[in-house]
């Protein structure tokens, strides 16, 4: 358990001493070192964030004959074959340990398919990722087809079930279809599940599985030479809060298999009435892919109508057929003057705390066991109705709030502009 537990050593007066110091008081922070000058630090920050625009800009018509994101194609680097729409820790995880990223495009039901994760193999392939399901827009990736092809060339096949570790198990014990994504699936050699999501336990714990113990030795930390004892830990981090992994352990006694599989069913339901009011109710909007789970992400509806099929996120489709052209050229427009993250600001005004996705631009809501199908039909769908239609009667409203900021972000070649942009928000939010 990640987070979780004590670290090993053979020190014999550690546990002695660490409850003399929990008795005296010792080991609490008790003062707060302030960075002086704090107005002269945001305007420093301000500075290096225009340099760098101008810089940026200036390369954008005089680029170096290197980048600092490429790679010799002779790179020993290993490397980690993920979907565009995995979750940004694997882009962390590249950066901690410097391994090369190799970000495939999911296919039109915004999935992971082999046959494009297959392109991209090589001889540095170290891993692909996997999600059940993926955060953006709840779907999993096909995950029996990348284990055969995990397999085939003697790779690893990562499953991320972080969101869906503590649902999809049950939806499958109540009769729900499920697609293949755990141990079941040859190919697949580890799995992450975290507890504090849908296992109902606190932030600060989840589980990473292996296929086996063989594998999983290659996480600890061995060392024999220091002069503090013999030392072996199982993860990153070191201190551990064992309190975490207590109250995870009382979580999933005292929810137990039956109220996993009660709160499954009641959240799928709420999840599902959601996909259907949109559908049903919003001309303006349409679900994003077919929703596994309790992840319902949409958009604006699509103006090119593809083949005439739509998936409601309920698994089902139609042939369009009884549609008319007319009525569907007037939705099509509606959608055209809306913008989808003027109407995320409306919902926040109404208490509704949404996702802002991109590339597509898209809003998800993850349904938990506070909401109810009673509240979607009451509240939920009603406001967000009320919300697309402020956004329409409102052309100025795309100027307001973070609506600019996620313009800009999708119309922006540059994406390492956006994250110099990043980078000063993040050192602005960390000032005292």
């Amino acid at each position: 358990v990640v987070g979780s537990g004590s670290t090993s050593s053979t020190s014999s007066s550690s546990s002695s001493s660490n409850r003399r110091n929990i008795r005296s008081g010792r080991g609490i922070i008790s003062s707060i070192i302030r960075v002086p000058l704090a107005a002269v630090s945001k305007f420093i920050s301000i500075l290096s964030f225009i340099f760098n625009f101008l810089f940026r800009c200036l390369f954008l018509f005089f680029p170096l004959p290197f980048s600092s994101s490429s790679f010799s194609p002779n790179s020993n680097l290993p490397e980690i074959v993920i979907a565009e729409s995995a979750h940004a820790a694997y882009w962390k995880a590249a950066e901690y340990f410097h391994m090369r990223l190799r970000v495939v495009k999911v296919g039109s039901d915004f999935r992971l398919h082999a046959r494009d994760v297959e392109k991209v193999l090589n001889r540095n392939t170290a891993v692909i990722v996997a999600s059940a399901p993926g955060y953006p827009h709840g779907v999993i990736d096909h995950v029996a087809d990348l284990g055969r092809l995990a397999r085939r060339h003697g790779v690893c096949l990562h499953v991320d079930a972080c969101l869906g570790g503590f649902a999809l198990p049950f939806l499958r014990d109540l009769g729900h279809s499920i697609p293949a994504f755990d141990f079941g699936v040859p190919g697949v050699t580890s799995m992450s599940v975290d507890t504090h999501k849908f296992g109902m336990a606190h932030k600060g714990t989840s589980v990473v599985l292996y296929r086996n113990s063989e594998i999983r030795k290659h996480q600890y930390t061995q060392i024999t030479e220091w002069t503090g004892g013999l030392y072996i830990s199982p993860g990153m981090a070191g201190s551990r809060p064992g309190a975490l992994i207590a109250t995870a352990w009382a979580a999933m006694v005292r929810v137990g298999r039956d109220g996993y599989r009660k709160t499954a069913a009641e959240v799928l339901a709420a999840a599902q009435a959601f996909a259907k009011g949109i559908e049903e109710q919003i001309p303006e909007l349409e679900v994003v892919g077919k929703p596994d789970m309790y992840v319902v992400a949409f958009r604006l509806r699509d103006k090119k109508g593809g083949d005439g099929k739509k998936e409601d996120g309920l698994g089902h489709s139609g042939s369009g057929k009884g549609r008319k052209n007319d009525e569907r050229n007037q939705n099509e427009k509606k959608a055209k003057d809306i913008n989808i993250y003027q109407v995320n600001e409306e919902l926040t005004k109404k208490g509704w705390h949404f996702n802002a996705l991109q590339c597509p631009p898209a809003l998800h809501f993850c349904f938990t066991a506070a909401h109810s199908t009673e509240l979607v039909w009451d509240q939920l769908i009603p406001d967000l109705k009320a919300a697309v239609a402020a956004a329409a009667a409102d052309p100025d409203g795309s100027k307001k709030g973070s609506v600019p900021l996620y313009g800009m972000a999708n119309a922006s070649p540059d994406r390492g502009l956006l994250g110099e942009f990043l980078t000063v928000y993040q050192d602005t939010m960390l000032m005292p």
